[in-house]
C-alpha cells in the first residue's frame, strides 16, 4: 500500500509530459482534398489528407465501373471522410462514352440494389434481389442478404437502385447500377 502512495504523485508529475505532445499534435490543421471523377471505364471518389500542408494519407472512399455501354450512367455517392462530412454528389459518365445501340434490348427481370450501412466490412458492398413481384419485404431482404455464420442480420438502410436487367441481340447483359457485373446474370429468372 505504501508503494502506491508514492507512485501516484510520480504519475501525476509524469502525465503532463505525455499529454503535452499529444495535445500539440492534435492542434495541427487537418484538411481533406477530394478528387471525384470518371472516365469511360470507371468512377471514383478519392481523398487526400493533409496536416499543416503536408500529405499524411490518401485513399479511395468509393469507386466502381459503368455497367451499360448503351446508356450514360450516373451514381450518387455520399459518406464521411476522416475530417469532414462529404456532401452527397452525383458522378456522371462522360457523354463521349455512349455507344450507339445497333440491336434492340429485351427486359429480362426486375432487380433491386440494397445497402446495409451497418453490415460487416467483409461482406459484399451491395445486395441484389431479383423480384418481378414488387419491392422485397424486410423479411425477404434479411433471408436473401444475410450471410450464414455471422451474428449480423441484414437490414437495408437504403435502396440505392432498382431497374430491369436487359439483354440485347448479341447476348450482352446490362443493368443500370455501375457496381453490378454482367456475369451475375441469372437466365433462369428471365421472363
Amino acid at each position: 500500500m505504501f508503494i502506491y502512495r508514492k507512485l501516484i504523485p510520480l504519475l501525476i508529475l509524469f502525465i503532463p509530459f505525455v499529454w503535452m505532445p499529444i495535445k500539440a499534435s492534435a492542434q495541427g490543421e487537418i484538411t481533406c482534398v477530394h478528387e471525384i471523377g470518371s472516365d469511360c471505364n470507371q468512377w471514383w471518389d478519392y481523398v487526400r489528407i493533409y496536416e499543416n500542408g503536408s500529405l499524411i494519407s490518401a485513399y479511395m472512399l468509393d469507386a466502381g465501373g459503368w455497367s451499360d455501354p448503351y446508356v450514360l450512367e450516373s451514381v450518387d455517392v455520399s459518406g464521411s471522410g476522416p475530417c469532414e462530412h462529404v456532401p452527397p454528389i452525383t458522378i456522371y459518365e462522360p457523354a463521349n462514352c455512349l455507344v450507339v445501340r445497333t440491336c434492340p434490348i429485351k427486359p429480362r427481370y426486375y432487380m433491386y440494389t440494397f445497402r446495409d450501412d451497418n453490415q460487416p466490412d467483409t461482406w459484399q458492398q451491395y445486395c441484389y434481389i431479383i423480384s418481378n413481384y414488387g419491392y422485397p419485404s424486410v423479411e425477404s431482404q434479411a433471408r436473401i442478404c444475410s450471410v450464414p455464420g455471422f451474428d449480423h442480420v441484414y437490414r437495408a438502410t437504403r435502396m440505392v437502385y432498382s431497374g430491369w436487367v436487359h439483354t440485347d441481340c448479341y447476348g450482352n447483359v446490362t443493368y443500370g447500377w455501375p457496381n453490378w457485373k454482367s456475369s451475375w446474370y441469372r437466365p433462369s429468372f428471365a421472363e
